[in-house]
């Protein structure tokens, strides 16, 4: 139980993280941009098409960037939660198989003890 919860805290934290740093690294793309712009010597109007012009590419490709790492972690997700499953079904055929074994070991035994045993009870060789 502590496994799978502190497992879903760190996929969690992992997930939050990135978008964090995602994000962050985004604004500061897009802050760096338009303060870029806003220095450079450029009439009012020119200034102000071209700050709308690279907003709005910064903001196609945070869309692109953020839909981009949202697939790769969705998919990083789904192929750790595959290999779960497979581990578990492994763990429990080996499992089963070594039960399996293990109990008919103790009945070649216990045929065994049987057959060199006198009807007294006592073992005989």
């Amino acid at each position: 139980m502590y496994g799978q919860h502190h497992h879903h805290m760190r996929e969690g934290h992992a997930t939050n993280g990135g978008y964090e740093f995602l994000s962050g690294m985004l604004f500061g793309a897009a802050v760096g941009a338009a303060v870029g712009l806003l220095l450079a010597p450029k009439p009012g109007s020119d200034l102000r098409h071209q700050v709308a012009r690279s907003a709005g590419r910064v903001r196609e490709q945070a869309g692109k960037t953020y839909e981009r790492a949202s697939e790769l972690m969705h998919d990083a997700v789904e192929r750790g939660r595959d290999a779960w499953k497979r581990g578990k079904e492994t763990y429990h055929e080996a499992y089963e198989e070594a039960r399996e074994t293990m109990e008919e070991a103790r009945e070649k035994v216990e045929e065994a003890v049987e057959q060199h045993t006198d009807p007294a009870g006592d073992y005989r060789a």
